[in-house]
């Protein structure tokens, strides 16, 4: 790259387009599939137009961006012909076309932004549909993918569009622990990577990420923590504000770290958005270290049909004396059918069994629920009965009446039955089996959100592996062995809206004096 005194723009009149020495390697790195975490305003996507952009002018080519909105989508594409009228090379190149889509969401039409080039050359560039790249063939650039909705149903159509040697870009920075996204950085080894910082210079080649030690310190003595080896797939790439600022400011671009710390707005985004950490976060409903607490070798997730002998661990216990109780959470065709089965030992849920029902038709899945329900030491089934479940519940009350409840999810049922999983948890009242990466991974796709009126709303991302079918039917057996539960089944009237004013301020200090991002007193008003 060309000597220049430090501008305070990228571009120079010359044409020259002064970069740091990450953009460098990472425009250089022509791996087949790579991915950066990297930390907001540092100019990765900036670098990613100019290698897309580079790209088209070689050759003939086809790429996909897709960005998190439409506008982010335009504003991609215009930073690309902000890259051609640098290089002076507009000639021909076309404007940026808007072409309507098929696609919906939320009930607007997706738009797709299109710039062709004289040499036959197209990058489209639209907004993170889960379908976007169906039916695309080229390369396909992932911007911010750890913000995408739907990201593992979004990855399906992106991966498959490159299966004839295309090439997958993928870059973000961190969004909680959760999401495909998370998944991929921790398969490469950029998760934690903040424990190498002030110990030497990343460098990203190839594929493979390596850490370059100045000192003899301990954090840099074991090579798990200093060296990340990747798979021969991924090329993997990582840079934080820190590792960022110095060569921005090199190249003439002020970077102010306690102004932008104080723009942040709290430690909590200036370590993930920043610092580059992904975070178990205040919006994890059940954090990662409950789910690990809740672990048991008691727990299984293997249901035995029989005699109950093993229940308890007590090879005595008669079937007259355990105490079992069952959620479901039903699915057809989008969604699964999960059903947990607790035992209750005093206060304690112990896993007995969690099955799952993948595309099963509603008769199959009320024979399976029949003979559950019918087991004599079954004592309650609460039943999701929200939209396709309905019939189901009604048919299983006609059989087995007030023994099985019917739950209409609404956000303040899915409320009433989220405290309750976090208040058990918390005082180590549920275990789960160990070794269970399934279950874990249900409880810890559930997020919490604020609603306008400060009341809560609990959803996870729908994945491949399902819409957290798992963590709700758990909730619904913690439901069918609470008193609520019981005293609906015996009859006595009352209020099935929510969990009362007194029980919440009962748990308001086990569960929101420890959690600083939410105003109590909105959640409760």
């Amino acid at each position: 790259m060309p000597t220049a005194k430090p501008k305070s723009k990228r571009r120079t009149s010359a044409g020259v387009i002064p970069l740091c020495a990450y953009q460098e390697r990472w425009i250089a790195d022509k791996s087949r599939f790579k991915i950066a975490v990297k930390s907001r305003r540092i100019g990765f996507t900036f670098a990613t137009t100019l290698e897309i952009a580079l790209d088209a002018i070689e050759r003939r080519t086809r790429w996909l961006v897709i960005s998190r909105t439409q506008d982010t989508a335009r504003e991609a594409l215009k930073e690309i012909r902000n890259h051609f009228a640098a290089m002076r090379i507009t000639s021909g190149c076309s404007e940026i076309a808007d072409r309507p889509t098929e696609l919906f969401f939320e009930g607007m039409r997706v738009n797709q932004f299109v710039i062709e080039l004289p040499n036959g050359s197209e990058i489209t560039a639209m907004s993170s549909h889960p379908d976007a790249a169906r039916g695309f063939g080229g390369n396909v650039f992932l911007d911010e993918f750890g913000f995408h909705r739907d990201s593992s149903e979004l990855w399906k159509g992106a991966s498959a569009a490159v299966t004839r040697g295309h090439r997958l870009v993928v870059v973000s920075t961190p969004h909680y622990q959760t999401g495909k996204f998370f998944e991929l950085a921790r398969e490469c080894g950029l998760v934690n990577m903040t424990h190498h910082r002030g110990h030497g210079e990343h460098r990203e080649i190839g594929g493979k990420t390596s850490l370059s030690c100045a000192s003899d310190s301990p954090a840099c003595s074991a090579a798990s923590v200093c060296s990340v080896v990747n798979s021969s797939l991924w090329s993997p790439h990582w840079v934080d504000i820190h590792t960022a600022a110095p060569q921005l400011r090199a190249i003439g671009v002020p970077v102010d770290m306690d102004e932008l710390r104080q723009l942040a707005g709290d430690e909590e985004t200036w370590k993930q958005e920043f610092c580059c950490e992904f975070l178990s976060a205040a919006e994890m409903w059940i954090p990662l270290e409950l789910i690990a607490a809740a672990r048991s070798p008691l727990a299984s997730s293997e249901w035995r049909v029989g005699s109950g002998d093993e229940l308890s661990g007590h090879s005595q216990l008669a079937i007259h004396q355990s105490q079992l109780f069952l959620g479901a959470d039903i699915g057809r065709k989008r969604d699964r059918t999960a059903i947990w089965i607790d035992e209750r030992v005093g206060e304690a849920a112990i896993c007995r069994g969690v099955i799952t029902l993948e595309r099963t038709a509603f008769e199959r899945q009320f024979e399976i629920l029949s003979e559950l329900i019918g087991d004599a030491r079954v004592r309650r089934a609460s039943i999701d009965q929200t939209g396709i479940g309905m019939a189901l519940v009604e048919r299983l009350q006609e059989r087995f009446g007030s023994k099985v409840e019917g739950i209409t999810f609404t956000n303040g049922i899915k409320e009433e039955l989220s405290l309750r999983v976090r208040r058990r948890m918390e005082n180590g009242l549920d275990k789960i089996p160990e070794n269970a990466p399934e279950i874990e991974r249900d409880f810890a796709a559930v997020k919490r959100a604020v609603t306008a009126t400060g009341s809560l709303r609990f959803d996870a991302e729908r994945t491949d592996a399902g819409h957290a079918d798992i963590y709700w039917a758990k909730a619904l057996a913690d439901h069918a062995a609470s008193d609520r539960a019981e005293a609906v089944c015996v009859g006595i009237d009352f209020s099935r809206q929510g969990i009362s004013t007194r029980e919440k301020q009962d748990w308001r200090e086990s569960i929101w004096d420890r959690d600083n991002n939410f105003e109590d007193e909105a959640m409760f008003a």
